[in-house]
């Protein structure tokens, strides 16, 4: 029997080219305001927020909602202030920047592997954080979101991880959907990150889309996909 998961959202902003930041990993800076207006709709409507510590080390973006949004979410049936999750293989990233420090008693939860030293476990359990330890060398994306669902009841995430992490949830066939916004400018480099980096497919085993809206902003196109089952 399959076990269940949350609803797993994917969003990235990305040049026309496909890439998400210069060669040089540049903070992200390139989406216009509608674009940022459109993440934090998809922010408010989800349970939790993932991010990947890379993102946080390069970006730590500040992921929690202004007063007002906070009184949208209530009034929609959802938390305050949505979890946050990072997944970290050692945990290398800081627990008080933007993206991770305490706010109002929300739900801070990392998931980590066998290769987080033991002090640094510890002090992150001290701050507040739920630390999860996988034995493998890696997380188990499926049993962290299995986990997110089943023990932590969040039903709807948004990931906002890199493209290394996109990779690996669609590779474990945990993502339902994805939104792309095509911004109008070129950056080039064949080493500059992607919406979706790792190992990559054959097109037998390559993931399939199908497209649902196409939304115009002035230069920029939005698209949203949903996974096809």
């Amino acid at each position: 029997m399959q076990t269940a998961k949350p609803h797993l959202i994917v969003c990235f902003a990305s040049s026309v080219d496909g890439k998400i930041s210069t060669v040089r990993r540049d903070p992200v800076s390139f989406p216009s305001r509608n674009d940022r207006e459109h993440l934090f709709r998809l922010r408010d409507s989800v349970d939790a927020i993932v991010t990947a510590a890379a993102t946080i080390r390069a970006e730590d973006p500040p992921l929690l909602p202004s007063p007002e949004r906070q009184t949208r979410r209530l009034a929609a049936g959802l938390s305050k202030l949505p979890a946050r999750v990072v997944v970290s293989r050692t945990l290398n990233f800081p627990s008080e920047g933007r993206s991770f420090r305490p706010r109002d008693g929300s739900q801070r939860i990392a998931y980590t592997s066998s290769k987080a030293p033991g002090a640094k476990i510890q002090a992150f359990q001290e701050a507040g954080i739920s630390v999860q330890v996988h034995d493998e060398e890696r997380v188990d994306l499926k049993k962290a979101m299995a986990d997110l669902h089943d023990r932590w009841g969040l039903r709807r995430i948004l990931c906002e991880g890199g493209g290394v992490m996109a990779a690996d949830l669609f590779a474990a066939d945990l993502v339902d959907e994805f939104f792309l916004t095509l911004c109008p400018l070129i950056l080039g480099g064949a080493n500059a990150p992607t919406p979706c980096d790792g190992a990559g497919h054959s097109l037998e085993t390559a993931p399939r889309l199908e497209l649902v809206t196409v939304d115009r902003w002035d230069d920029e196109l939005c698209l949203h996909y949903r996974r096809k089952k």
